[in-house]
């Protein structure tokens, strides 16, 4: 889905809104920011939130922390990432053809795995991206709201969600549970599409609440909840033209990396190319 946008300005890092009265919700203008980092041609996508004492945490939460400062945290990822295995040169490698290069980078990532089809990390984890969101979401709210411990609410089962474009804002809605069997609504207005997010809302809700909300209902989407105080969200309040999808848009092939490439072959050298793939991609 590509779509031409206006950058918004990120918040700061060292001053944000609190929770309502409530203790439910933020003011979507002031809320928590959610940072996104997708290095460049890899299939990761890591997050960073600053807790109330100011410190910064990392997910997935294997690569240290909490960090003193935003660049700290980032650092971590860069060198995470060029730490990574690549396919080394073996025998026979000089002998592959530019064409066949240009194949398997549109085929694989870096690290050989493949980006599309029913070995891809979509296929295999489809929309860890929305569950680590909802993730960082949630460990903010605990955060907030001082539950550490044994009162800490911990995510269960699969995250619900919508995306929604508004003229120019664009909203995610989730619908998730807890192992304690709370039924969370959370809102994220993204600053850009996939990346930085400011939290505008995160509360408990009832499971028969039914706010109205056109940007989910405008897909058919309505097996998802929303606060019935609609005050409590932004996005989805104003009937207007939408554009809208649910669920994982990152996979679209059901060929498998060789078919992928066999076709590529075809398409790049004619339909009678010989297509060979041969071993030659080891591991450091």
């Amino acid at each position: 889905l590509l779509m031409s946008r206006r950058t918004r300005v990120p918040h700061g890092t060292t001053k944000r809104s609190q929770p309502s009265a409530s203790g439910r919700c933020y003011s979507a203008s002031s809320g928590p920011t959610i940072w996104v980092r997708s290095p460049p041609d890899w299939h990761f996508m890591f997050c960073i939130r600053m807790d109330s004492q100011g410190s910064f945490h990392l997910y997935p939460d294997q690569l240290g922390g909490p960090f003193q400062s935003l660049q700290e945290a980032e650092d971590a990822i860069d060198h995470y990432v060029n730490g990574l295995p690549r396919p080394a040169r073996c025998d026979g490698q000089d002998k592959v053809t530019s064409i066949e290069s240009q194949i398997r980078h549109i085929v694989f990532y870096p690290d050989g795995t493949p980006k599309n089809g029913p070995n891809s990390p979509a296929e295999k984890n489809p929309n860890y991206r929305e569950r680590r969101l909802v993730q960082v979401v949630l460990d903010q709210y605990n955060d907030d709201h001082k539950f550490f411990g044994d009162r800490a609410h911990e995510l269960k089962g699969d995250v619900k969600f919508h995306w929604f474009d508004e003229d120019d804002p664009s909203y995610y809605h989730f619908n998730f549970m807890t192992k304690t069997g709370k039924l969370f609504f959370a809102e994220l207005l993204e600053m850009q599409i996939g990346g930085d997010s400011v939290v505008s809302c995160c509360c408990i809700i009832g499971r028969n609440d039914k706010g109205l909300c056109y940007g989910c209902i405008r897909d058919g989407s309505t097996e998802m909840k929303h606060p019935k105080n609609t005050d409590a969200y932004t996005g989805g309040r104003v009937d207007c033209r939408y554009l809208t999808f649910g669920g994982d848009p990152f996979s679209d092939s059901d060929d498998d990396e060789d078919t992928q490439m066999a076709k590529l072959w075809i398409k790049f050298k004619g339909r009678h190319a010989p297509f060979v793939r041969e071993n030659i991609i080891t591991w450091k």
